[in-house]
């Protein structure tokens, strides 16, 4: 039996499309196939999926962050400069952990009406994509975490966005996206973040149920996004693990945490978000609005190994010309080895 490449949206996208460049996209390939093989030899430790799709779930529209993918490992090394950034800044008296994680997704952005151009805001977004990977390096005592990234990657057609769109969309009998010979070129990305959080151990009157309260505060720097972030946690349930709350595609969770014995936990969070833009790629050709906000909320659930987060967020206008808000939900899947 013969393979049909016209089933394979990236090969087939590879070879018939003029504007790729295949260093480009050879190198963000090779580079996220690198981290995973290179995480894996030593000593893995969790594997984890965090999937985004906007509010398509509750309707049948795609329309700004449409969708995004990230794969994830993670492992405790005993790396000397690893060892010595844990001790940095760090009390004596007080125990703590570190963890690095390899990471490789995909993110995807539509206007609105994607199969119905004459129906779009004439200042609308660009269609988009970007093919990531990169590497981060966290640390953790009982009450603070912080985290440092690096993530390289690609925009334009060498993320490969529009195939895996009407490849998706074709299978699945959706509308057929219009407008993607629009989209950004190719150009390479960097960006560089960085994260603290700090727990608040939190009361409740209700017998079995524990709370906290987790601030957080952070940066990001680079060609795709610079914006300054804060924002709060609160988190209440039975038996809440001892991390930093839940993790999504852009805010991860705690992977420093050990597992020496299975635990099971439920509980619900409610995490709101704020952010000073300066400049984010993917609005290009439009007037970003300086400040955003976002509310989360949702569920975590732990069983031995597992962990599987669900939530919902609802985000303001992010340009000045948006018609409404944009919302999306988030599935967080982790096993721990």
């Amino acid at each position: 039996m013969f393979l049909n490449i016209n089933h394979l949206p990236f090969i087939k996208g590879y070879m018939n499309r003029k504007k790729t460049k295949p260093l480009l996209c050879r190198a963000c390939v090779i580079g996220t196939i690198f981290c995973f093989l290179t995480s894996h030899v030593l000593a893995q430790e969790t594997f984890s999926i965090y999937r985004g799709n906007d509010s398509s779930y509750l309707s049948s529209s795609d329309r700004h962050y449409t969708h995004g993918i990230k794969f994830i490992y993670t492992f405790n090394p005993s790396w000397k400069w690893l060892e010595d950034w844990e001790k940095w800044n760090k009390p004596n008296e007080q125990e703590s952990a570190t963890a690095v994680g390899f990471f490789g997704g995909q993110n995807m952005f539509t206007p609105d009406y994607i199969d119905k151009p004459e129906k779009r805001n004439a200042k609308d977004m660009r269609y988009s994509g970007h093919l990531f990977n990169g590497m981060f390096i966290q640390k953790a005592t009982q009450n603070d975490f912080e985290q440092m990234e690096i993530n390289l990657g690609i925009i334009g057609p060498s993320s490969y966005a529009e195939d895996m769109q009407k490849w998706w969309h074709h299978t699945t009998g959706a509308p057929k996206p219009i407008g993607w010979e629009e989209q950004i070129e190719d150009e390479f990305t960097f960006d560089f973040s960085w994260q603290h959080k700090h727990k608040y151990h939190g009361w409740t009157t209700l017998d079995k149920l524990d709370s906290d309260w987790i601030i957080h505060y952070g940066f990001t720097a680079g060609t795709v996004y610079r914006h300054l972030n804060f924002g709060a946690t609160y988190r209440i349930g039975l038996k809440l693990p001892g991390d930093f709350g839940p993790g999504r595609i852009d805010n991860y969770q705690d992977f420093t945490r050990k597992t020496a014995a299975p635990q099971k936990s439920t509980y619900f969070f409610l995490r709101g978000d704020g952010l000073l833009v300066d400049h984010n790629r993917f609005y290009d050709n439009l007037s970003i609005e300086p400040a955003v906000g976002q509310l989360q909320s949702g569920f975590v659930f732990l069983w031995s190994q597992f962990e599987l987060g669900i939530s919902y967020a609802v985000s303001t206008h992010q340009f000045k010309e948006q018609s409404s808000y944009d919302s999306f939900t988030t599935v967080t899947i982790t096993y721990r080895f």
